[in-house]
C-alpha cells in the first residue's frame, strides 16, 4: 500500500515538475543572480521523480505477488 502511495505521489510530482519545466523553457525563465536558465533543473527533477514513481509502482506490483504466494502456502526465498 505504501509503495503505491509513493509511486502515485512521485508520478504527480514528475508531472507537475514537467509542466513547470516546459513553461520555464517556453518563457525563457532564468535565475535572478546568475541568469542561468531554470529548465535544466526541472528536467533533472522530472527524471528523479519519474524513476522513483516507477520504483514505487514496481514494488507495489511485486508486493502483491509475494502476498499471493504466501496465501497459497508456497515457500519463497
Amino acid at each position: 500500500m505504501a509503495a503505491g502511495v509513493l509511486g502515485l505521489s512521485f508520478a504527480l510530482l514528475a508531472w507537475r515538475a514537467g509542466v513547470g519545466g516546459l513553461e520555464s523553457f517556453q518563457n525563457g525563465s532564468t535565475t535572478m543572480l546568475l541568469g542561468f536558465p531554470e529548465w535544466p533543473a526541472y528536467a533533472t527533477m522530472v527524471l528523479g521523480f519519474a524513476l522513483t514513481a516507477v520504483i514505487g509502482l514496481v514494488q507495489l506490483v511485486a508486493g502483491f505477488g509475494r502476498f499471493e504466494r504466501h496465501a497459497h502456502g508456497e515457500v519463497t526465498a
